[in-house]
């Protein structure tokens, strides 16, 4: 049968927490958050001097949840919200050698229906919407960098699904299930980052000033459908049979662009070199994956089980056609489409297991497998001509 998702009745709940951090970190109050209490540790040596923690300032979680019949032993939703905020301090330091802030917030909401057209068949519905924002995210080293030299990263993303299931006559049991992912992770400049403004970086000093490292758009995407078959069928002992189609298709962009395209590069306030870049670049990179699996779990008599299974996975890794105009440093550039990779792995699983006894408490096991590395996306994006680049 297949099982209701809630239930009949309408329930739903809110929770809210607050904490404002230390109000002393030398003598923390009870309920300090985690990292607060350092100097204690210093102080009894199990802890390094000048160690620093990451102490939070402040932070709150509102949640609400809630869902029931909207047809009772029909129809069924559910749905809920998230806003949250954990705002402490980095190991990382301002340019005066005070603690940098890592401020994060989180916001999600979700919803799903589920239709039971009959005891044997269920539609399902979700989407699910999430973005977690960094108003000033420093990646170390360099370990000193002021507010303006930061990154503000946002990654708002959703994910939607339908699915579909049907049991035939209790012994054979259908899913097909369709699903998008679709998000953009951005990092952009400070507010207020003046245009004509030049990163400057001293890796002696292990300083950053003036300007984050770059602005970057990727945008991001996967769509899978899978439709999968499960048959009990009896004969010379009972099979579970189980087989299946997949397919995906994965899509990453990478929009980067440094601020007047060089950084000025210092060596213990001595300027030394320039790095340029290739930027504005504009990389397109796509994967399409489409894997047939058949796989039995075959138990003969009472002592003896058999798991047998195979899959073959095909992989094309594709670079659309694109281009960029002439920069400062580089001229224009076209590129025709291309496979760069075109994979096709043949997998699979054998295993035996046997109860000498038929007791349940004793049992001996042996496999014998072959395994597979299916490449992703990313061997495409080492290849893809036109990401972004640098030299000195």
């Amino acid at each position: 049968m297949v099982t209701k998702d809630a239930g009949n009745k309408w329930r739903g709940d809110a929770r809210y927490n607050f904490s404002s951090g230390c109000l002393s970190p030398s003598e923390p109050a009870p309920g300090c958050l985690e990292s607060d209490n350092v100097q204690k540790g210093i102080d009894a040596g199990d802890l390094p001097a000048g160690f620093i923690g990451n102490p939070t300032q402040t932070t709150y979680d509102f949640n609400v949840a809630g869902g029931g019949a909207v047809m009772k032993d029909r129809l069924w939703v559910n749905g809920s919200y998230r806003y949250w905020v954990v705002n402490k301090l980095f190991n990382g330091k301002n340019a005066d050698g005070t603690q940098a802030l890592d401020d994060n917030t989180l916001k999600n909401y979700s919803g799903k229906a589920v239709y039971a057209g009959s005891s044997n068949q269920k539609v399902s519905f979700s989407y699910n919407w999430n973005n977690k924002i960094r108003g000033h995210r420093r990646d170390t080293p360099p370990d000193i960098v002021p507010d303006i030299a930061s990154l503000v990263q946002t990654n708002p993303a959703s994910s939607t699904q339908a699915k579909y299931t049907s049991i035939w006559k209790t012994k054979l049991v259908f899913e097909s299930s369709f699903s998008v992912m679709d998000g953009i992770t951005e990092y952009s400049y400070q507010p207020g980052t003046p245009a004509t403004a030049i990163r400057k970086v001293d890796n002696t000093l292990s300083t950053a000033d003036f300007a984050a490292t770059r602005h970057e758009k990727q945008p991001n995407s996967r769509l899978q459908f899978d439709n999968i078959l499960s048959y009990n069928l009896a004969g010379i002992g009972d099979h579970l049979v189980k087989g299946g189609v997949q397919y995906g298709r994965l899509k990453y962009e990478s929009q980067y662009d440094v601020l007047n395209e060089y950084y000025l590069v210092y060596n213990n306030g001595r300027a030394t070199s320039v790095q340029q870049f290739n930027t504005p670049t504009d990389s397109l990179n796509e994967d399409h994956i489409l894997g047939f699996f058949a796989q039995d779990s075959w138990t003969v008599g009472r002592k003896l089980t058999l798991n047998l299974g195979m899959r073959f996975d095909h992989n094309t890794g594709i670079l659309p056609q694109q281009a960029a105009d002439a920069r400062t440093f580089v001229g224009a550039q076209t590129f025709p489409e291309s496979t760069p990779v075109s994979q096709n792995i043949a997998v699979w699983r054998t295993g035996a297991s046997y109860d000498p006894f038929g007791d349940g408490q004793t049992a001996f096991k042996a496999s014998y497998s072959r395994y597979g590395l299916q490449v992703g996306i990313d061997r495409v994006t080492q290849v893809n001509p036109l990401s972004a680049t640098s030299q000195t």
